[in-house]
């Protein structure tokens, strides 16, 4: 019996102890990460070689290894950066490696090994360099897939993108088309000026209908009764209706008013109409309009959603009209 004692006050000591001996190793790995983080950052690789052997079975050690191979990546084999991403797959490390390693390749103009290993990053300054390269390559059908896609966007690009679309355009690839498409995007992205720099690239004719487009954006009052703006073409319906919008931002009973005066002159398609309407009736409603309620109730079913139906309470409650407010609850 004293023999079963003992060794059941030895295995409680075994066991109040095991977990304090494990608690102390993990802290001292802990340190050591630091310390070996710190090292290595600091380019101090014999202190930091010395302690990384100790933490072999630490689970951050990749972490330490990443920013190993990332302080010398321009001198690394392609083959050890390839067994490191091929390592951390499923790690965030794989695409932080992979953003240093194009990166590296792309400054010392390593192009066909940068096609080799780009992946989509969600990074557009080497979604540009990945065109670049591609037109390097002479891989042109798929360059100008890239660069078109690229080049339709509402905001500028990278200076990365420069030599490319200038290549592009060189091919004869960016039609009158493709460049009405991004002035089209940048105006509604209210880049105005972006949408101003790239009329350069059409006639001297439709240049023209881009500056009037942009004094729209500009001066929406003015221009919407402008000598110019008369005739019933789909270009001019499309600046007249983004000028009647940029004037409900600013002005909704000036917009309501110049819209009922435009809107019986012009073939307006019920998708132009629904969708301005909305406009007005919210801008009405924020502004705190009188009559904004009733405003919003016109607003065609197909453009009717959660915030038109918030704003028809609102509105109503405002006016104190009790009836309206519940039964746009309801």
């Amino acid at each position: 019996m004293k023999h079963i004692v003992l060794a059941m006050a030895l295995a409680g000591l075994l066991l109040v102890a095991h977990p304090a001996a494990a608690k102390t190793a993990l802290e001292t790995q802990r340190e050591d990460f630091k310390a070996a983080r710190s090292a290595v950052r600091k380019g101090a690789i014999t202190k930091y070689r010395k302690i990384r052997k100790r933490l072999d079975n630490y689970v951050l050690k990749n972490y330490l290894d990443y920013e190993d191979l990332k302080r010398r990546l321009s001198k690394q084999s392609v083959n050890t950066v390839h067994a490191f991403l091929e390592a951390n797959q499923d790690s965030p490390l794989h695409n932080r490696l992979r953003l240093q390693w194009l990166k590296t390749l792309a400054r010392q103009g390593r192009w066909k090994q940068f096609v080799a290993d780009y992946r989509d990053l969600n990074n557009t300054k080497l979604a540009c360099q990945y065109a670049h390269a591609l037109q390097k390559l002479g891989k042109q059908q798929q360059a100008r897939i890239e660069a078109e896609a690229l080049w339709l966007t509402g905001k500028s690009q990278p200076g990365a993108c420069d030599a490319v679309f200038k290549n592009w355009r060189a091919s004869g690839a960016a039609t009158p088309e493709l460049i009405w498409e991004r002035i089209r995007l940048a105006m509604h992205k209210r880049r105005p000026s972006l949408a101003r720099y790239l009329a350069k690239f059409l006639g001297p004719s439709e240049r023209t209908w881009v500056e009037h487009w942009y004094r729209m954006y500009r001066r929406p009052a003015k221009m919407l009764g402008h000598p110019s703006l008369k005739k019933d073409t789909p270009l001019v319906r499309e600046i007249l209706l983004h000028g009647l919008e940029r004037l409900a931002r600013l002005d909704a009973a000036e917009a309501t008013k110049r819209w009922s005066g435009i809107r019986s002159h012009y073939t307006f398609t019920q998708e132009d109409i629904g969708k301005l309407e909305r406009r007005i009736g919210l801008s009405a409603a924020t502004q705190g309009l009188a009559g904004a309620h009733e405003m919003l109730n016109r607003v065609d079913i197909s453009w009717t959603d959660e915030t038109v139906h918030q704003w028809r309470v609102r509105s109503a409650l405002r006016a104190e009209n009790w009836q309206a407010a519940l039964h746009s609850i309801e």
